[in-house]
C-alpha cells in the first residue's frame, strides 16, 4: 500500500489523541498537535512522550519502521495489511509480537516476543505486547547486604521440521504422477518448505537427493547435511550449529522395502557449550512393537553424550498410541505429531525442552503433512562457554555440502 507522510501523520495523531483523552495532564499538548502539519513535526512532539505510552501499547497498535528481529514462530506469508497480521498473531498460541514486511515481500512474521527491536527499518512495521514493568524492589536491609539472586537462565530456540517428501511421485519417477512432471512437483515442494520457515533443523524422509532440496530452497551456503545411504537424510543451519560428532547410522528394523535406519549427528550451538544430538528416521511398515521403541532408545543412548539434548524427527510409520511410540515417550517427550497416516510423523526431544509452538500443514504435493515444532531450551550459566573457550566450536568443520554425493540420487528437474 502507498504510504505518504500525511498518512503517517494522521495515523499517529489519531492514536495519540485517543490516549490523551484518558490522560488529563497531557491536555496542554492538543494545540501543538493540531497545529502540526508534517510528519517531522509530529515526531518532534511525540518523541519525549514515547516512554509514557508504553503501558498503553496493545498488540495491534502498529509501530512504524520497527523490525522485531528473531523470536520467530511462523511466517504466514503475504497478508493484506497489519490488521490481518495482528489477528493471525492473536489466534496463534504463544504469539506476542508480529512484524510485517509491507514494502518488500508483504509477508507477516509471527513471534513469541520482540526482544530485539530494530528501529529505522523503513520497510517493516511491528506490534507487540509490552513486558510488564516489575514493581520496585524494597530497600535492602542494613549491612551485611543479602547476596544477589542468580540471573534467570538464558535460552535458545530450535525450529524443527519433519517432512516426508513422497519423492517417487513428486519427481514423477515412474511417469504415473503427470501433475508433477517437468519439475512442477519439485517447485511446489520448494515453495512449501520455504513458506514454513524459519527452521534450523530439518529431518526428511523419502528424499533421494537432499543436496537438490537444500539448493532448491536457496540454502546451500547456509545448511550442511548428512546424506546417509538408504533414507532419512538430515540438515542443519551451520551458522547456528557446528558439527562436533561424526554423523552415524544405526539399524533399527527391516520390512518388505529393506533395512530401516536411524541417522544422527552431534552439534554444538555456536557461542555456547550446549550440545544437541539430532537424529532422523524413516521407520518400518507393520512393525510398531515395543521392541522397535527400545531399539531407537538404544541407538540414541549408545551414541549421544550425557549432556546432549536429544531432538528426534521422523516418519515412524507408527501412531502415538502404538507400543513403539509409547515406549519412546517414556524416555523422551513427544513434542509434535502430524495427521498423516494415523499420526505417523513425530518430533521428540529430551524431557525439559519447552514447546513454544507446534503444528502441521497440508504438505502437498507430498502425501504427508509438513510437521514443525518451535522448541526452547534453558541454558544455565554453567553451560555457557566463555568467549576464550569457544574456539573448539570453530575448529570443528561442518560437513561439506558435497560430502556423500555418491549416496544421493540423480537430480530430477
Amino acid at each position: 500500500a502507498l504510504r505518504t507522510a500525511s498518512g503517517h501523520c494522521l495515523s499517529r495523531l489519531k492514536g495519540l489523541l485517543l490516549q490523551i483523552s484518558a490522560m488529563c495532564f497531557l491536555r496542554h499538548l492538543i494545540p501543538a498537535l493540531i497545529a502540526a502539519t508534517s510528519h517531522a513535526d509530529l515526531v518532534e512532539i511525540m518523541s519525549p512522550m514515547n516512554g509514557s505510552f508504553s503501558s498503553l501499547q496493545a498488540l495491534c497498535d502498529r509501530i512504524d519502521n520497527v523490525d522485531c528481529v528473531g523470536d520467530d514462530l511462523r511466517n504466514i506469508g503475504r497478508v493484506s495489511g497489519h490488521t490481518q497480521c495482528c489477528e493471525a498473531c492473536k489466534s496463534l498460541a504463544g504469539c506476542n509480537a508480529w512484524t510485517l514486511d509491507w514494502k518488500g515481500t508483504g509477508n507477516c512474521y509471527l513471534k513469541s516476543a520482540c526482544s530485539n527491536p530494530r528501529h529505522g527499518s523503513d520497510s517493516h512495521d511491528s506490534g507487540f505486547r509490552p513486558s510488564p514493568v516489575p514493581p520496585s524492589p524494597p530497600s535492602p536491609p542494613s549491612p551485611p547486604s543479602p547476596p544477589h539472586p542468580p540471573p534467570p537462565p538464558a535460552s535458545f530456540q530450535m525450529q524443527v521440521i519433519s517432512y516426508n517428501l513422497f519423492w517417487w511421485c513428486v519427481s514423477d519417477e515412474y511417469g504415473n504422477c503427470p501433475q508433477n512432471s517437468q519439475g512442477k512437483g519439485f517447485n511446489m515442494l520448494y515453495d512449501k518448505i520455504k513458506q514454513n520457515g524459519p527452521f534450523d533443523l530439518i529431518g526428511l524422509q523419502e528424499c533421494d537427493n537432499i543436496a537438490q532440496i537444500i539448493g532448491g530452497i536457496g540454502l546451500s551456503s547456509r545448511f550442511s547435511y548428512y546424506a546417509a545411504k538408504g533414507d532419512g537424510p538430515m540438515a542443519w543451519d551451520n551458522q547456528k550449529y557446528a558439527k562436533i560428532g561424526e554423523p552415524g547410522q544405526v539399524w533399527v528394523a527391516k520390512d518388505q522395502y529393506g533395512d530401516r535406519f536411524m541417522n544422527w549427528v552431534r552439534l554444538q550451538v555456536r557461542g555456547s557449550s550446549q550440545t544437541i544430538f539430532f537424529a532422523n528416521t524413516h521407520g518400518p511398515l507393520n512393525g510398531c512393537g515395543s521392541d522397535l521403541g527400545h531399539r531407537y532408545i538404544e541407538a540414541i543412548n549408545g551414541n549421544k553424550q550425557p549432556t546432549d539434548t536429544v531432538v528426534l524427527t521422523g516418519d515412524f510409520n507408527c501412531g502415538s498410541s502404538t507400543a513403539a511410540i509409547q515406549t519412546l515417550a517414556a524416555s523422551f517427550q513427544n513434542d509434535a505429531t502430524g495427521d498423516s497416516f494415523g499420526g505417523a510423523d513425530h518430533i521428540l526431544s529430551s524431557h525439559g525442552v519447552s514447546v513454544l509452538w507446534n503444528g502441521h500443514v497440508n504438505g502437498a504435493p507430498s502425501d504427508h503433512s509438513l510437521l514443525k515444532a518451535v522448541l526452547s531450551l534453558a541454558v544455565s550459566d554453567a553451560h555457557k562457554a566463555a568467549q576464550g573457550n569457544s574456539t573448539d566450536v570453530q575448529d570443528h568443520p561442518t560437513i561439506d555440502p558435497h560430502e556423500d554425493a555418491a549416496n544421493t540420487a540423480s537430480i530430477v528437474v
